[in-house]
């Protein structure tokens, strides 16, 4: 059965071979955090958790402003030392190469 309570009886066969245990979530849910965090750490205290804070989340619709501000915060006290956003990542590199490729047009090999 597909669902929170699968993901947790997957988490629990892969932690003593795995250095994290992710969960992939639909939406930005503390509980839901909170319920995955304590199943696994109930038998597996020192399991590191990682949880992926999505930019395709709407986070304004599901959580409001004080929650969101302390999401990541809440995340760490749970467990959940690897917080990650993927989107991020390309997002800062698209912004660093245009930056290079805008003043490699103006300044040549120096802008390197």
């Amino acid at each position: 059965r597909a669902g929170l309570d699968q993901a947790i009886a997957r988490g629990l066969a892969y932690a003593p071979y795995a250095d994290l245990i992710w969960c992939e979530t639909a939406k930005p849910d503390l509980a839901e955090a909170r319920r995955f965090a304590e199943a696994i750490k109930k038998e597996y205290p020192d399991q590191l958790l990682s949880y992926n804070c999505s930019p395709s989340f709407n986070w304004k619709k599901n959580l409001d402003d004080a929650t969101i501000a302390k999401f990541q915060r809440e995340l760490s006290a749970m467990g959940y030392k690897h917080q990650f956003i993927t989107l991020a990542g390309i997002h800062n590199m698209w912004h660093s190469m245009f930056n290079l490729a805008h003043d490699y047009a103006r300044n040549d090999m120096t802008a390197y």
